[in-house]
């Protein structure tokens, strides 16, 4: 058996998740083909539900201390087992779980999001809630009234 960590993320069948750790892969690599890949860098990583049924997960990047995956459709809600190379953790599986990435990535700071204007005919418009530059990265401030 694999040495298992105690914490325990939520997470959702489908949902964007990422493993951190220290020699999680050899170097980087980055998923450059849709459906996404199961094995990238030398890197697997195989959840197993509540329900027995283990899935690999589709690969975004890989690096020595990130892995971004995709949880695997299907994985029934319950606890789950994710496991990369030889360390186990364990995830709670709901059918939502929402989650919030930051721009700079390190969980602190302003949200890596896009906004969605609607215009008064219906006309949806993406705009971006944050900027980075040398400074680092800063929200946008959007008006909330009319434009003329």
């Amino acid at each position: 058996m694999y040495p298992t960590r105690t914490v325990v993320y939520r997470l959702a069948p489908e949902s964007i998740a990422v493993a951190y750790g220290q020699n999680l892969a050899s170097g980087i690599a980055l998923a450059s083909e849709s459906p996404l890949p199961t094995m990238l860098g030398g890197v697997t990583i195989t959840v197993t539900d509540g329900a027995g049924v283990s899935r690999p997960a589709g690969l975004y990047y890989v690096s020595p201390g990130q892995i971004d995956y995709l949880m695997p459709a299907g994985t029934a809600p319950g606890v789950a087992t994710v496991t990369v190379g030889k360390t186990a953790s364990a995830a709670l599986i709901s059918s939502v779980a929402p989650g919030l990435f930051t721009a700079n990535g390190n969980g602190k700071g302003v949200a890596a999001a896009i906004a969605v204007r609607v215009a008064s005919n219906g006309a949806q418009v993406p705009v971006p809630v944050y900027q980075c530059g040398g400074a680092g990265c800063v929200s946008v401030p959007h008006g909330l009234g009319r434009t003329h």
